[in-house]
């Protein structure tokens, strides 16, 4: 009699000391089939290898060759190139300058209705539709065929953030393919940006803070932004730790009037959820 196999693992991501990017996952539960076949309690993939340990103790070690390692670094930086361009590319002028790039970097362009178009390189492709503020990618590595489809909303004036992912990953070299699908969404952004270096973009809708440093009463003004289209108004600190939320702002002629007595002295961050998207400001209060 076969046993339902279960896990839970926590997955995380980062950079090393030698700048490469590295995955870990830590398995919280797991079903065992037989000992000499459980899973590790930790795994870690690097450009180097790959490691399990259980208990403290390395119990494998897959070395990559060099032709491996190469390979795994350019498509890490690839992807990461691609992945982070499309975060403003729903505004029309912003468009124009990213596909202009592309075509220099050898991409073809196809356009297609509704604004919408896709981008080639090799066997790789991107299409974009600003109308559903989606993009679709498709690429191939070795015997897989990836296709991940992202939605984005307004995370303005920093542009775009994604909050639903769907990845599928089809294996190409079996008789009859197998595709494993992953489902991915994601909310409560936010950018650390204390020094203000992050370029903005406000496409004409964006809210401004009066008077800023605060002490008690003060006014969030919105630009290009309607009174009913405000649902939420929370306070973060740069830890994305929610200090305050405003459950019942309301907008009066282009106006949020709040108070903020309560709210801890320092840097923090307002975020106006709209049903646009999320309009967000630093702020100081004494």
């Amino acid at each position: 009699m076969l046993k339902q196999l279960e896990s839970q693992m926590v997955v995380s991501q980062g950079i090393n000391n030698l700048d490469e990017r590295f995955f870990q996952v830590e398995v919280l539960s797991s079903t065992e089939l037989e000992d000499w076949i459980s899973s590790p309690d930790l795994l870690l993939y690097t450009p180097r290898g790959s490691y399990g340990y259980t208990d403290g103790e390395q119990v494998f070690h897959f070395p990559y060759s060099d032709i491996e390692v190469r390979e795994q670094i350019e498509i890490t930086e690839e992807t990461d190139r691609l992945g982070y361009l499309p975060i403003m590319m729903f505004f029309p002028d912003v468009k124009d300058e990213f596909v202009s790039k592309a075509q220099e970097g050898g991409a073809s362009l196809i356009e297609l209705s509704d604004r919408a178009f896709t981008l080639t390189w090799k066997d790789r492709t991107m299409t974009f539709y600003p109308q559903e503020l989606k993009i679709e990618t498709a690429y191939s590595i070795e015997n897989e065929r990836i296709v991940t489809q992202q939605w984005f909303q307004l995370f303005a004036p920093y542009g775009y953030v994604e909050s639903v992912r769907i990845e599928e990953i089809t294996r190409t070299d079996l008789q009859t393919p197998v595709t494993f699908s992953t489902y991915s969404e994601f909310s409560n952004h936010v950018l650390e940006d204390p020094n203000s270096i992050v370029p903005k973009y406000t496409d004409q809708a964006f809210i401004q803070i009066h008077p800023n440093p605060i002490e008690n009463e003060y006014e969030v003004v919105l630009k290009g932004i309607a009174d009913d289209e405000v649902r939420l108004v929370q306070i973060r600190d740069y830890l994305g730790n929610v200090i305050h939320s405003h459950k019942e702002a309301k907008a009066n002629n282009g106006v949020i009037e709040l108070n903020g007595t309560s709210y801890p002295s320092g840097v923090l961050l307002i975020l106006v959820y709209t049903q646009n998207g999320v309009y967000m400001e630093t702020i100081s209060k004494k």
